[in-house]
């Protein structure tokens, strides 16, 4: 696979990812590890600055391990590897996509 086909794969799911959680929905985004959600919570957030989006319909938070992206209408993006004691009790509304 070319590197642009990989690019252009990576763009689309950061998208998808984001438009389900702008829609209202908890997105939770599981890595293989803690450096690969962390490297899709950064594409996340470049995607929606350079989008245009105003920041006050979105929030990005990075502490203590745990990286989220906040909508305003209470859509969420939770990044976290799959061996993440968090992935366990999710609810039955939380949507789970591959980083």
């Amino acid at each position: 696979m070319s590197e642009y086909m990989k690019y252009a794969a990576r763009e689309r799911s950061v998208w998808k990812t984001l438009v389900t959680a702008a829609c209202g929905h908890i997105v939770s985004v599981a890595g293989w590890d803690e450096r690969d959600t962390a490297n899709f919570f950064d594409a996340c957030v470049d995607a929606l600055r350079r989008s245009g989006i105003e920041d006050s319909v979105w929030s990005a938070h990075k502490a203590n391990g745990g990286q989220r992206i906040l909508f305003e209408n209470g859509g969420e993006v939770r990044f976290m590897p799959y061996r993440s004691p968090r992935m366990r009790g999710m609810r039955a509304e939380t949507v789970v996509m591959d980083a």
